[in-house]
């Protein structure tokens, strides 16, 4: 059958069926590039509020205002309709504050993402082994979300205040 058309015809349709690949392959190019852009705003976008709780967290920790930074936790979640929940987790898994007040004085598994990015087997690391504290994950109910773990270390303005 192929041999009976024109040759104009059969050029028509392999520059017609070459054009409909190029076009599906950019566009498929392009979506997988603006995905990308969006999951590189939404991890900046993160760090930036993780970058604040280090600053509000800095500021309460000398005069042992903790529950201060347990009402910035519970307004950001409030406000922030993209968060889920927020955690602060002391060096031995302990959440000793949490947007989801059920979770505080409970232990994080050694083996969960967060505790890897500090501690490898038993021991604890004095700085987290990766740049990249920031990871894709699936919740049980097939949503995607992005966790943001950010180190905060010891400082001596917390540690030798009243």
């Amino acid at each position: 059958m192929f041999k009976k058309l024109r040759l104009t015809t059969k050029l028509n349709l392999i520059v017609s069926l070459t054009l409909a690949v190029i076009i599906g392959l950019l566009g498929y190019i392009n979506i997988v590039l603006a995905e990308r852009q969006i999951i590189d705003t939404m991890v900046r976008s993160s760090r930036r509020i993780a970058k604040a709780m280090v600053d509000n967290l800095e500021r309460y920790m000398p005069e042992r205002e903790i529950q201060n930074m347990q009402v910035t936790m519970d307004m950001l979640v409030t406000e922030q309709q993209n968060i889920q929940k927020l955690m602060l987790i002391n060096r031995d898994g302990r959440i000793t504050l949490s947007t989801e007040k059920i979770e505080i004085g409970s232990v994080l598994k050694k083996q969960s993402h967060a505790c890897n990015v500090c501690h490898v087997g038993s021991k604890h690391l004095v700085k987290a082994l990766h740049k990249d504290l920031s990871k894709m994950v699936m919740s049980d109910s097939g949503q995607a979300f992005i966790t943001v773990i950010n180190p905060i270390y010891n400082k001596e303005t917390c540690y030798t205040a009243p």
